[in-house]
């Protein structure tokens, strides 16, 4: 069998073919070569986004527990100032052992939440003492009478505003005591508020 010869018109044909071959191969290939990459590119920045989110985290993670730390020391000095309400008895003994630092007699008269809380407010005092209420601190008024040299009120009264609980002198009245023996005898009504946490 003879081949037959290719004429320039059929090699031309047959080149052609291949090329437009060659270019729908290279055209498909970048199609998915673009696809691949679209693909490639989303799956880096959701693994790095992830990778950020963790990282972030972490960062987030070990900034609150540093903070946690440092607060935790600042709520063991707030429980020294603002006791709980179940250290009222100390308290107490606390003002009692005051007055027998020097030459006075003491009586606690009265011991009081100083407010209800469903009182309107007035002035700005009680909108502050309710607006800590809200947060979990109360104030307790604590009634006492005390009697001695009006020196040892002064200091009696000094000493009380410098104890380490957050306290304030709401009011106070000395008065010269009749029928004492020692004419040098006052008696003082003193109004101390202390601020204490519920619970």
């Amino acid at each position: 069998m003879a081949r037959k010869p290719i004429t320039p018109l059929a090699e031309r044909a047959r080149k052609l073919v291949l090329l437009l071959v060659v270019v729908l191969v290279l055209i498909i290939g970048q199609v998915w070569l673009w696809r691949f990459v679209y693909d490639q590119t989303l799956a880096y920045r959701e693994t790095r986004s992830r990778d950020q989110q963790v990282n972030e985290a972490k960062s987030r993670a070990a900034i609150l527990t540093d903070n946690y730390a440092r607060h935790k020391i600042l709520l063991e000095q707030l429980s020294a100032v603002v006791p709980k309400e179940r250290d009222t008895l100390q308290l107490i003994d606390r003002l009692e052992a005051l007055a027998g630092q020097g030459d006075l007699a003491v009586q606690i008269s009265d011991i009081t939440e100083q407010f209800d809380e469903a009182e309107p407010a007035g002035d700005k005092e009680e909108k502050d003492e309710q607006a800590l209420a809200a947060r979990g601190v109360f104030p307790l008024l604590v009634r006492v009478t005390v009697r001695g040299p009006v020196i040892e009120i002064m200091q009696y009264i000094d000493g009380v505003e410098y104890l380490p609980e957050l306290t304030r002198i709401k009011s106070f009245k000395i008065t010269p005591m009749s029928g004492a023996l020692d004419p040098g005898t006052f008696s003082a009504d003193v109004d101390i508020l202390f601020y204490l946490q519920r619970g």
